[in-house]
């Protein structure tokens, strides 16, 4: 059994936390005995696969097998020609000596964070919106590794602090218009491409 689950923002990746409500809460009883395939920040919303099947969980995780995951973003700042470029091309995330995976990064919109705060977490606007101008990026990133708060990173040493991100592909999945905190299983053919056994979904 393999489900996709919209992951909402607090929620942790865990089977269970004392502090926080876990993706199983999410779940009827009869699935709480699934797993997640890797994780998502407790601030990170989006794709995310339960499974009981090992095999697959580890043929999607590997670090050899360059899982694509795309991430739409939010952050302050904005992104140049060059800027863009780095995060392509690669850099560094210290103390880690070797670079960035070539990667895929594109500006989706320009606006300042008062014409979007109803769509940032609370959390983050509190403290921002003493300042309403301030320059607001939207773009996506696609990586094929997943190093420790790799997106939020990336965007920092470019300039820029992620204030929403959400994964919304996990290689030819596509988080679609699934609400947020639902879930659905996956068809047999979504399986099939994930194994890579088909070219799209």
């Amino acid at each position: 059994m393999t489900i996709l689950l919209h992951k909402p923002l607090d929620v942790v990746t865990a089977r269970q936390d004392a502090r926080h409500p876990t993706v199983l809460d999410l779940l009827p009883p009869q699935l709480r005995h699934l797993h997640p395939v890797g994780r998502l920040d407790r601030d990170t919303e989006g794709l995310l696969l339960l499974t009981d099947d090992g095999k697959l969980t580890a043929h999607l995780t590997r670090p050899e097998h360059h899982v694509e995951k795309s991430y739409a973003f939010w952050a302050t700042n904005d992104l140049s020609e060059s800027a863009l470029e780095r995060l392509e091309r690669g850099l560094l995330l210290p103390p880690d000596p070797r670079p960035t995976l070539p990667a895929k990064a594109a500006v989706t919109g320009r606006s300042t964070l008062y014409q979007i705060a109803d769509q940032i977490p609370p959390r983050y606007c509190e403290k921002l919106l003493k300042n309403r101008d301030i320059p607001v990026v939207a773009g996506t990133l696609t990586l094929t590794e997943g190093r420790t708060h790799q997106v939020r990173r990336m965007l920092r040493a470019v300039g820029c602090s992620v204030i929403r991100l959400r994964r919304v592909c996990l290689g030819p999945l596509r988080l679609g218009d699934l609400p947020c905190g639902a879930w659905r299983p996956l068809e047999e053919a979504e399986i099939a491409a994930l194994w890579g056994r088909t070219h799209v979904v």
